[in-house]
């Protein structure tokens, strides 16, 4: 729910009201990549602040953004196109975060691949690309392209000069696709809006967390799940 107003959250929340954000709101995403533009701006003001921290390793926010457009620059350079799949079969990892918004930057769709059901998906899907964590093991019979990447430092061997993002296309435009868990048969794909993102920064975030901006956030749920890849991204 995006709407004007959330009343109550949980078990007796106080009532909040969801905090604008520029370059998010209807009509303004067609013109604009929001989540990319927010990080951007966090990158701007604070550069060396944590984005992620991974095994000891902090990733700032300007290295964060820095990635995303190195790793944009050479899905365009294997001929990904806007509205092209491209499936990331990786561990939770600062690589998965962003090979997905950098498949996002391009106006691709990122599919999000768990590991117990990758033939199936990765057959349903039909992704233009696969990026695959190096090192993991993680074989399957996927006869289309593969890129390995390294899930600590996933641009270590790219180009941080790479072409500027381009913008992505929001509306009812597919931005990324969720599996289900295939508890009641094959797994489902899921199409989501690119602008879903920006939900839980209009609502969960300000009507939640408060003002969470020196606070640090265990990322516990999977993400192949909702929770995990919408929110917790």
């Amino acid at each position: 729910w995006a709407g004007p107003n959330v009343a109550q959250y949980g078990h007796g929340s106080p009532a909040a009201t969801p905090v604008p954000i520029k370059g998010c709101v209807k009509g303004e995403f067609m013109d604009s990549n929001c989540v990319l533009s927010i990080l951007e701006g966090h990158a701007e003001r604070h550069p060396s602040k944590a984005a992620l921290i991974y095994e000891g390793r902090r990733v700032s926010y300007d290295r964060l953004v820095r990635d995303i457009r190195a790793l944009a620059g050479e899905l365009l350079r294997r001929d990904v196109a806007p509205g092209d799949r491209v499936a990331l079969l990786l561990p939770d990892s600062p690589a998965l975060v962003t090979w997905f918004l950098a498949a996002q930057a391009v106006g691709a769709v990122a599919v999000r691949v768990s590991l117990a059901d990758r033939e199936f998906i990765l057959h349903d899907a039909g992704p233009r690309l696969l990026v695959l964590g190096a090192g993991r093991g993680h074989d399957t019979s996927w006869p289309g392209p593969v890129l390995e990447t390294d899930p600590g430092e996933p641009a270590s061997r790219m180009d941080e000069a790479s072409a500027p993002l381009i913008n992505a296309a929001g509306g009812n435009n597919s931005g990324f696709m969720l599996y289900t868990s295939g508890s009641t048969g094959r797994p489902k794909g899921v199409p989501q809006a690119g602008d879903v993102l920006a939900v839980p920064l209009r609502t969960f975030a300000p009507c939640v967390l408060g003002d969470a901006s020196g606070d640090i956030f265990l990322s516990s749920s999977k993400m192949p799940f909702a929770y995990g890849l919408g929110v917790q991204i």
